[in-house]
């Protein structure tokens, strides 16, 4: 195994967890396209793979508040997320990456 240092970005990640209707998950909201939305973003504002990550991940242990999203390194959860959500959303990101 090789270790080295991890970029400097700010990492969003995304859950997509799929239950089938099992039980309840991130992919029954808006999590797959608000991903997609935010990814566009921010390629067209120039963070992507410069400053910012945005990756799908399985569950995050709270499907029941979810859709949910996880800022690293910030430590900040977002919960219920949906479409209307993404202003709020692009301006976390903005206010992770001013930060950096």
């Amino acid at each position: 195994m090789e270790t080295k240092a991890a970029p400097g970005w700010v990492h969003l990640f995304v859950c997509v967890n799929d239950r089938q209707g099992k039980r309840a998950s991130c992919a029954d909201g808006d999590a797959v396209e608000v991903r997609r939305r935010l990814k566009q973003l921010a390629k067209d504002r120039g963070w992507w793979n410069q400053t910012l990550r945005i990756s799908q991940t399985g569950c995050l242990g709270l499907c029941g508040e979810g859709p949910n999203a996880l800022l690293h390194p910030q430590k900040i959860h977002f919960s219920q997320l949906s479409l209307d959500d993404l202003p709020q959303l692009e301006q976390a990101l903005e206010e992770a990456i001013g930060s950096r």
